[in-house]
């Protein structure tokens, strides 16, 4: 939702552009990417009261795939990109960067809202918040080693990964 206009132009933008596209498998999904570049987005900058612009590029990635009960399922995805996108790079920049940034973010929310309180400003010095920011990382996948390892399985599917962490 978020850009929304911006993206109602992308959309109509696509309708002209036809070699824009590409269809492939990747795993058991079946792919259907649709790109425009060189979309320009203009804001206001607050902090120099003026006006700023930057040309950005987008893709949308329609998924199908058929779940665990032969459901048919579909997912939209879309993302912005400052490289010109390509037949030749769309899936690799949407596969191998975009999910990933994707995955990046959904680990800052876990330690931010399930148990870390990731949330509060431990202090006010640069370097002690680049510190407290590498320990936070490291306690988090040092949680996640221990609760994947096979002695402790027992125990997290018992008491949830939540009630194991405390």
């Amino acid at each position: 939702g978020n850009l929304s206009a911006w993206q109602k132009d992308a959309t109509k933008l696509h309708q002209l552009l036809p070699d824009q596209q590409k269809t492939e498998t990747w795993g058991d999904r079946e792919q259907h990417f649709w790109w425009v570049n060189g979309l320009e987005y203009t804001w206001s900058d607050s902090q120099t009261m003026g006006i700023k612009t930057i040309v950005l590029n987008y893709v949308v990635c329609e998924e199908t795939w058929t779940d665990a009960e032969g459901i048919e399922r579909t997912s939209t995805w879309a993302w912005v990109s400052s490289e010109r996108l390509s037949k030749q790079n769309v899936a690799t920049r949407c596969h191998r960067m975009a999910r990933h940034r994707w995955d990046i973010e959904e680990h800052i929310l876990v330690e931010k809202h399930h148990g870390y309180y990731y949330t509060h400003l431990y202090s006010r010095d640069w370097n002690g918040m680049q510190g407290f920011h590498a320990l936070m990382r490291m306690a988090h996948i040092l949680n996640v080693l221990a609760l994947h390892h096979q002695d402790l399985w027992s125990t997290v599917l018992k008491l949830t990964v939540q009630g194991t962490l405390k």
